[in-house]
């Protein structure tokens, strides 16, 4: 992590000393007052703004409601993380952090429940509360970081694991929806992968960037605010694992054919219904 207690170099520290157990690699009260981290807060509008985008499309397109649930926790997500950058208090962090782990949660369930054509799932569910209310209660104890990045990461990898699992499975039967799907898994791992390298460079090597940005013209210094680029690669990494999710509980109960995969600005895909008359 980066070393905690960075500068304040903006004057008055409108929310009072730092008591979360993370600084990261921006000058405090910078450019305003009423904001620690300025472009750590304010990047958090692409978890907004793709979180809506998400449960506008889940609402007209009538798809089941854990899918508006994944949504609706990236969103809180966005929100936990604007706190914790704006004020660098200790329980927006843990609004920051634990949000994550719920959010994957219900990420997990989509995955593990994409064939299930009855039943609501409630041994999985009671299995994914247990470890999100255990990983809950170790953290809030002994306040390590490392902790919750192992927690999350464990949670991220099942998603993953079992994914592709899915398109071993499709690839048998439905090359064009695995082609979807393989399109979406790398835009996600590779949205995920961009930003958590930039994270590391910002942890390990900030005070490079530090004396790298104070050299820099003050229009050129943001761009090398790299934790900034983990909320926007995350953010994208989050949506297109959700739009993933939806198209495969789609092609897993036998509607892939009347669906595909449409982009907004030939970046952020979305589930349509295909034209009937290009429907097998």
């Amino acid at each position: 992590m980066a070393s905690a207690g960075l500068p304040l170099v903006g004057g008055d520290h409108y929310w009072g000393p730092a008591t979360a157990t993370i600084d990261w690699c921006e000058e405090n009260y910078a450019l305003c007052k009423y904001v620690a981290e300025f472009w750590n807060t304010t990047t958090n509008t692409v978890f907004f703004a793709l979180a809506m985008l998400g449960m506008w499309r889940v609402h007209s397109m009538g798809h089941e409601r854990r899918f508006l649930l994944c949504y609706f926790s990236m969103l809180v997500v966005g929100l936990g993380s604007w706190l914790f950058h704006m004020t660098l208090k200790y329980q927006w962090q843990l609004a920051d952090e634990l949000p994550m782990l719920y959010g994957t949660c219900a990420c997990i369930y989509c995955v593990l429940r994409a064939d299930a054509r009855e039943g609501a799932g409630l041994r999985v569910s009671a299995w994914l509360f247990a470890y999100a209310t255990a990983v809950t209660l170790v953290y809030v104890q002994i306040r390590m970081p490392v902790f919750h990045q192992v927690a999350y990461a464990l949670e991220v990898a099942v998603v993953l694991v079992r994914s592709a699992m899915h398109q071993i499975e499709i690839r048998k039967t439905d090359l064009r929806a695995h082609s979807e799907l393989i399109r979406l898994f790398w835009l996600g791992t590779g949205s995920f992968g961009m930003a958590f390298v930039l994270w590391n460079v910002d942890n390990i090597f900030c005070n490079e960037l530090l004396a790298l940005r104070a050299a820099l013209p003050v229009a050129v210094a943001p761009l090398l605010q790299l934790h900034a680029y983990w909320h926007i690669g995350t953010a994208l990494g989050c949506y297109a694992s959700i739009v993933y999710q939806q198209y495969l509980r789609l092609v897993k109960l036998g509607a892939g054919d009347s669906h595909c995969i449409q982009w907004l600005l030939y970046v952020l895909p979305y589930v349509e219904r295909r034209p009937k008359a290009a429907a097998r």
